[in-house]
């Protein structure tokens, strides 16, 4: 039986390789064809699912056989990678007997103790030995992924699937600045977008170094060799993890459910649940978990719109946050009034 795809040529490996190969040129390939390191290149988006179905495969003992035998290794579900698009995000996949390339990569790097965010972004490297409670996920590239307050922005990598938990740049970085009340802290990792004058950034995941109060900009390392990005605020949208959906009428059925900000497009936030699923939300289909940087806005009282808070926590009772300003003042005010 002649297979559609040649799986050893996919990852470049002869039919002999070991497993250690097989992994080598897996690492290898995804890094060099993640869709979010290549926004809007859907030759690198067709190749990163060719190699992650290859890798699949090729890595488990008894699927290699029964491939090797001139067997389906799926069983009879078919290309389980087959079909992508959907939920309103452009790099999503929609799987039938085998798993979504995100989290085959997230666990690959899991199981090698490795942070993805600094092979993607810091052009590979070694194990991630501070990263404490990374259950494995892709790290930091040119994509979408999630956290801050103590989230995990790449078990965003895999989004859909996984359990949202620890933070994996929760070790990075201990050139942490003091935290302070509406500010990023070091470590967040945030996703560049409305860039007019350097919009080859747009689309790009980076991790906040530090603010510079003087110039208003947050200096974001995005694993370029030229150094980090001088960006505004209003370029750069969060990656929160563990945020509640709520407040949806026409489909009720996703209000409770939990997720991650991926990404931002077209004022809304895109949020990937378990599973796979997309959703673009406005701040208001949304509660963000304690300890979220946001920015007042559109309350009658304009005194506080434009200032930075914190959320200190949800009251469902009345459907408010109650935040702490810059200035240390404790307020009330409705999930639409928070610019996260």
């Amino acid at each position: 039986m002649q297979h559609q795809k040649d799986y050893y040529k996919s990852l470049n490996i002869a039919r002999n390789a070991t497993p250690k190969d097989i992994k080598k040129a897996y690492r290898k390939l995804a890094i060099k064809y993640h869709p979010d390191k290549n926004p809007g290149d859907k030759v690198a988006e067709e190749k990163f699912k060719e190699i992650s179905e290859a890798y699949e495969v090729l890595s488990d003992e008894s699927k290699r056989k029964q491939y090797d035998l001139g067997g389906n290794p799926f069983g009879g579900g078919g290309n389980p990678f087959g079909g992508g698009g959907g939920g309103g995000q452009s790099f999503h996949f929609t799987t039938g007997g085998g798993s979504d390339p995100r989290e085959i990569f997230k666990m690959f790097f899991g199981d090698q103790g490795e942070d993805p965010f600094a092979a993607l972004f810091g052009g590979g490297g070694g194990g991630m030995g501070g990263m404490g409670g990374m259950g494995g996920f892709p790290g930091g590239i040119r994509m979408q992924m999630g956290g801050n307050g103590g989230n995990d922005p790449f078990q965003s990598f895999g989004f859909g699937g996984s359990s949202f938990g620890s933070s994996p740049f929760g070790g990075m970085g201990q050139q942490r600045q003091r935290e302070r009340v509406g500010i990023f802290k070091s470590g967040t990792a945030v996703y560049i977008h409305s860039l007019n004058g350097a919009k080859q950034h747009n689309g790009r995941i980076g991790k906040i170094k530090f603010f510079d109060d003087s110039k208003n900009r947050y200096t974001v390392d995005v694993g370029l060799e030229s150094g980090p990005l001088a960006l505004k605020p209003s370029n750069l949208q969060q990656l929160i993890q563990n945020v509640e959906i709520v407040g949806i009428e026409s489909k009720p059925e996703y209000n409770g459910r939990m997720g991650n900000i991926a990404s931002y497009k077209d004022g809304r936030l895109i949020v990937e649940l378990a599973g796979g699923k997309a959703m673009a939300l406005k701040e208001d289909k949304i509660i963000v978990p304690n300890g979220t940087r946001v920015v007042l806005q559109n309350l009658s009282n304009e005194k506080y719109n434009g200032i930075k808070a914190n959320v200190l926590q949800y009251d469902r009772s009345v459907g408010r946050y109650t935040v702490q300003t810059i200035q240390g003042q404790n307020i009330k005010v409705k999930r639409e009034n928070c610019k996260l």
